[in-house]
């Protein structure tokens, strides 16, 4: 039994619940174009920026230019392509309205609080580092935002290492692809050393003209000797496989490989505790199961679980410890 992703495309939505923020919702990620012109107003291709969802069947249309946020009702032609009963994709065109009236204050005094709490108010910026923390050198750094930014300044951010009071060059901040309110960069921060992260007030900009506050942060890179390795060798593999590490009970994806060709995957720098490996044959190497198709008789792609031993598969991960399993596909 399994539950089918959805066949058939079709517009499901749409809402405006910010004044520089528009929402589209579809059944599936959209095959073809999606485009949405302006009709009561004029603009250039740059007066948003797009935003989508981890399924990518959502799309959030932030817009930049001032003077359209303060049009009340927006109009737009929404261009689409739609699935008839038969599954055939056919061009299909929508007028949508996007209204967003403020609330009125009832009191003077209730609005001049607000004002000053506005001006007082500064850009949110929520760090995947946090203070005293140590730090694997396998997992990116990220930065994410309430809202996508439109100005960062490079030099106002600086990586330092406090062994020798150093400034380390070279790290990049690289927007994630579907979510511009994601960013991320990669050192290989060594073991035992102390860093610190400090990002002076204006470092970065929104669309709103928020700026970050003053934020400093300490942490150290992480010690291999307090983690483990698992190997896990794949034989008689015809197509390429997701390998999940997961918590003991299945119930969480800690991490995961793919293997192509049959090739070895490595997981590194895994806290010491008890886990499961669960692997999936990917037979269109897009790097996620896909579910079967009822009418059409596909099976969903198949899943296996790792259950040798005497532990049933269940895996226990001691620190400065490699582990070797080895999983058999013809058995």
């Amino acid at each position: 039994m399994f539950k089918e992703n959805p066949r058939l495309q079709a517009f499901s939505g749409f809402s405006r619940a910010k004044r520089n923020k528009l929402s589209l919702a579809f059944t599936k990620k959209p095959e073809g174009k999606v485009v949405l012109n302006p009709l009561n107003f004029k603009a250039d291709s740059s007066w948003y920026i797009l935003e989508k969802n981890q399924q990518q069947d959502s799309s959030i249309y932030w817009i930049t230019d001032n003077n359209v946020n303060k049009i009340d009702t927006l109009l737009f032609e929404l261009s689409y392509l739609r699935s008839d009963s038969l599954e055939h994709l056919n061009p299909k065109t929508d007028t949508l309205k996007m209204i967003f009236v403020d609330q009125e204050a009832p009191k003077k005094r209730k609005k001049e609080k607000e004002e000053k709490s506005l001006k007082k108010s500064s850009l949110v910026v929520l760090s995947s580092i946090i203070n005293a923390q140590n730090v694997k050198p396998n997992i990116n750094g990220v930065f994410t935002f309430p809202i996508p930014l439109k100005k960062i300044e490079k030099d106002s951010i600086t990586f330092m290492n406090l062994k020798d009071s150093s400034i380390i060059k070279g790290i990049e901040l690289l927007k994630d692809t579907i979510n511009p309110r994601i960013y991320r960069y990669h050192y290989n921060w060594q073991p035992d050393i102390q860093y610190s992260l400090q990002m002076l007030p204006g470092a970065f900009t929104a669309l709103n003209g928020l700026k970050n506050d003053s934020i400093n942060i300490n942490f150290k890179g992480a010690n291999p000797d307090n983690y483990g390795i698992l190997n896990v060798n794949l034989l008689n593999s015809t197509t390429n496989v997701i390998v999940q590490l997961c918590n003991e009970k299945k119930t969480e994806v800690i991490d995961y490989r793919i293997s192509k060709n049959g090739e070895k995957v490595t997981f590194s720098f895994i806290d010491p505790g008890k886990y499961s490996i669960r692997l999936i044959e990917d037979k269109n190497a897009n790097g996620v199961w896909d579910t079967g198709w009822y009418l059409k008789g596909i099976q969903p792609e198949k899943v296996y679980h790792y259950t040798e031993g005497k532990t049933k598969g269940v895996l226990n991960i001691r620190a400065n410890w490699e582990n070797d399993i080895t999983f058999d596909f013809s058995k």
